[in-house]
Parts: structure tokens; C-alpha cells; sequence
């Protein structure tokens, strides 16, 4: 998996998103307001671009490369790792470097050893990623 190139394409859709909707606003149309930015990568391996790709700059990017854009988009990136193998010490170094670059946005870096652990993992996500619709977004939802 091309996980540099999976995280700085995502993270370029949200910047262009972003934008869309500051266009929208500085023309008088309607848009919305997205307080949050987040990324959830969840793979079972580690960077391994494909041998086709090394020519292309952006789908052979580094992940630390990639990372970087997403910070400096404010867009925070949680890595669930869900390959039990990460966790044997051998992978120490990999764990490592998902754990720091994924601090490095804010984020944090998971690795689940089986399906209990991937709900509390999710859940622990969501806790930290919780927002409230304000009340008028509500009252517009029922009129849809």
C-alpha cells in the first residue's frame, strides 16, 4: 500500500473542500462550516509503493512527506494499524514513526491485535472526536 500517497491525496480533497466552501461563502451562496479536519488511515502494513509508480512523484511520496501537507492543512491523522504482527518487537521502529507522525498532526496511532480491540479503539476516536450539531442545523434536518 501507497500509504503517502492514500494520506496526501485525502488530505489534498479536504484542503480543496475546504476551499469550495470559503469560494461559496465569499460569493454570498450558502456553505458550510467543517470545525474538524480528520483523517483515519486504517491499513494492515507499511509503506510499499508500487514498483510502476516510483516515476510518479506524488504516488511514490514518503509518508512522513505526506504528513507534513496534512499538518499544515490543520487536518489531524489517526493511523489504525490492524496487522497483529506490528506488534512484535521487531516492528518497534515502524510503531515508532506511525505513533510520532501521527502525533505530530494532533493525532494519535493505533494498532488493533483483533475485533474487541478495533471497537475500542473506534470508540476511543470517536470520544475524541466529538462535536454538537448546533441546534438550528437540527430544526433544518426535519425540514428535509
Amino acid at each position: 500500500t501507497s500509504l503517502g500517497y492514500a494520506i496526501f491525496k485525502t488530505a489534498n480533497l479536504i484542503a480543496a473542500t475546504r476551499r469550495f466552501g470559503k469560494e461559496a461563502v465569499a460569493k454570498g451562496e450558502p456553505s458550510y462550516d467543517i470545525k474538524n479536519f480528520v483523517i483515519l488511515l486504517v491499513t494492515d502494513g507499511f509503506q510499499e509503493t508500487n514498483p510502476d509508480d516510483f516515476n510518479n512523484p506524488l504516488r511514490s511520496i514518503e509518508v512522513p512527506e505526506a504528513v507534513e501537507f496534512a499538518k499544515k492543512e490543520g487536518i489531524r491523522l489517526y493511523i489504525v494499524n490492524i496487522d497483529p504482527s506490528i506488534a512484535a518487537a521487531q516492528y518497534a521502529d515502524h510503531r515508532k514513526l506511525f505513533q510520532l507522525l501521527a502525533q505530530s498532526t494532533g493525532g494519535q496511532f493505533f494498532y488493533s491485535q483483533g475485533s474487541d480491540d478495533l471497537s475500542r479503539i473506534y470508540a476511543e476516536i470517536d470520544q475524541l472526536e466529538k462535536s454538537l450539531l448546533p441546534p438550528d442545523s437540527l430544526k433544518d434536518k426535519e425540514r428535509l
